[in-house]
């Protein structure tokens, strides 16, 4: 016998009604064909989710993503930056240009 996945949606329902304390658990239970501890669960996964809501704490992480995602992006474009000065250097060292001792390479090169 495998287990029924049940949607979000329908173990919201369930955690609500087992919220409002109408019925006991085992009535709510069999009305919604699952087991008592089950809705138990449920009710304490949505009482634990609405105090993390509350707090704030989902804002912060919203946040910290979008901080992580401009970072990112920052290294990216500075990545391409890079690579089109050594490109630039490395065609005019081609064409038997010459390059200033401490140009863009020697500065990469001294710092790693």
């Amino acid at each position: 016998m495998t287990r029924a996945k049940r949607p979000p949606e329908f173990k919201k329902k369930v955690a609500i009604e087992a919220l409002k304390e109408r019925e006991p658990l085992n009535v709510i239970a069999s009305k919604f064909d699952v087991h008592p501890v089950q809705v138990s669960k449920w009710k304490q996964e949505l009482l634990q989710g609405a105090s993390i809501i509350f707090s704030g704490a989902s804002k912060e992480k919203r946040e910290l993503k979008s901080h992580k995602e401009e970072i990112e992006s920052a290294r990216g474009h500075a990545r391409d930056v890079l690579l089109s000065n050594l490109f630039n250097q490395n065609a005019l060292l081609g064409q038997g240009a010459q390059l200033p001792k401490k140009g863009l390479v020697y500065f990469i090169t001294s710092r790693f």
